[in-house]
């Protein structure tokens, strides 16, 4: 499968890793094609409001999805990706089997991916049937510091496609 990656973004360390995991076609957000975009969550607030517009619009068609990944801040995805639902990534200092996480999520979001203990580190979210699906991941699946769970960082990576 081919995921797509923002080409100013490129350079960065998780999509060195991505790369690895699976093939990436570099995009410009003005011309996103259908399929899969991977987006650093923490890049969201670089984003421009032209930018995040154009983001959300791509995300109206259900044949899209956008996984986010870390790295973190603080945030609530409520206001940038225009849902409905409080989608709040707050720091935590605890692990998934055995994979470090900083971040937890917050949300009333059911369709849950990566649970432990009652703590939320991935979800699916879709604000209608008829839109893509945006997946909010916590744990560091990209993380060039987890080299070493490489293969379950993969499989972990490949179960949200």
């Amino acid at each position: 499968m081919t995921v797509q990656i923002l080409g100013e973004y490129k350079n960065r360390t998780e999509y060195r890793l991505l790369k690895d995991f699976c093939d990436c076609q570099t995009v410009q957000i003005n011309s996103l094609k259908n399929g899969v975009l991977v987006l650093p969550g923490v890049l969201l607030s670089k984003l421009d409001k032209q930018q995040l517009d154009l983001l959300n619009t791509w995300l109206e068609d259900n044949k899209n999805q956008l996984i986010l990944t870390p790295s973190w801040t603080e945030m609530n995805l409520k206001e940038i990706l225009y849902s409905s639902v409080d989608i709040k990534i707050s720091r935590i200092e605890d692990n998934y089997q055995g994979i470090s996480v900083g971040f937890m999520i917050k949300t009333t979001a059911k369709n849950v991916v990566f649970q432990q203990n009652g703590k939320k580190f991935g979800i699916h979210y879709r604000k209608n049937t008829g839109t893509g699906l945006i997946t909010v991941v916590t744990l560091p699946l990209l993380d060039y510091k987890m080299i070493q769970l490489e293969d379950k960082l993969k499989c972990l990576f490949n179960s949200l496609l």
